[in-house]
């Protein structure tokens, strides 16, 4: 940890330190708070593209009239975007509760772990969306494929897009989100072996 590696040099140096214990607190605290800003921006931009989106089910419906959104997968998207918007928000608190300068470092740390909770919970509801959602749509033109051949490509190919959507998602979830809360706990055990001594 670099509050260890800054301790042992000033050990190792029998220099007395130019931080105080507060100052190192506060880079603590910045390096905490710039990963949590990241985090407060994902949520922030996750509520309002969820409003645009709504609207998708109908371009589509312009774009490619042949083939629009079956009954169930339009109302079942609708319903995922309203209740995605709500849980938006929900992280979004649960963020905004997180402030090392005002709160103790424990509260802070039950904040991170409902958020991080939260994350993992909603990277397999989103894993169970692309399921159903991919599959109700392809089942609804299940009739329009003829023979089996046409149907086993049919198959495979929804196969491999679920496949490389989860796959996607699950890359996002790793680069944007748990990156940044692996820093922020670090940061918090860091500050929290300080209030320790």
């Amino acid at each position: 940890m670099d509050l260890d590696n800054i301790k042992k040099s000033w050990n190792e140096n029998n220099v007395l330190p130019a931080l105080s214990e507060d100052k190192i607190h506060n880079i603590i605290n910045k390096r905490a708070k710039t990963a949590l800003d990241k985090l407060v921006f994902f949520e922030i931009f996750g509520c309002l593209i969820l409003i645009p989106l709504l609207l998708l089910p109908y371009l589509h419906g312009i774009a490619f009239p042949q083939m629009p959104y079956p009954v169930f997968t339009k109302y079942f998207y609708f319903a995922t975007c309203i209740v995605g918007f709500i849980w938006q928000i929900y992280k979004y608190k649960l963020l905004k509760k997180i402030n090392i300068s005002h709160t103790t470092i424990a509260r802070c740390s039950i904040y991170m772990s409902e958020y991080k909770l939260s994350i993992n919970r909603e990277r397999i509801v989103g894993v169970l969306f692309i399921l159903i959602f991919i599959f109700s749509f392809a089942y609804s033109y299940t009739d329009l494929v003829h023979g089996e051949q046409e149907k086993l490509k049919f198959c495979i190919f929804n196969i491999i897009l679920f496949v490389l959507a989860c796959s996607i998602l699950l890359f996002y979830y790793k680069l944007a989100y748990y990156k940044r809360i692996k820093f922020i706990e670090a940061s918090l055990r860091e500050a929290r072996e300080m209030e320790n001594g």
